[in-house]
């Protein structure tokens, strides 16, 4: 699975493998933001989930999300960037 999400600052790539899904948060010149904020849940549910991504603009969720929220969305946050606030994409294959 590959998402791609691309506003005037923030690029959300997403890679399915295994038991965790590798989540990159990049700018628009494709460097890794670190510790940005990429908080996430299933559509139509209450209960946000928050990562944090590493010095290299890299995190990891758990797969088992996608499978059991095949909707979802994300925001994102990052200081001294826009914010990308409850965009949703749709789990699949590619």
């Amino acid at each position: 699975m590959r998402l791609f999400l691309l506003s005037s600052f923030f690029l959300f790539y997403i890679s399915g493998a295994f038991a965790q899904t590798k989540v990159e948060v990049l700018d628009s010149e494709r460097k890794g933001l670190p510790h940005a904020h990429i908080i996430y849940k299933g559509l139509g549910e209450d209960q946000k989930q928050m990562v944090l991504t590493n010095q290299y603009g890299k995190a990891e969720i758990p797969s088992d999300f996608f499978r059991n929220y095949p909707v979802f969305t994300v925001s994102i946050s990052y200081i001294g960037f826009q914010n990308i606030e409850n965009d949703t994409f749709k789990a699949g294959k590619t």
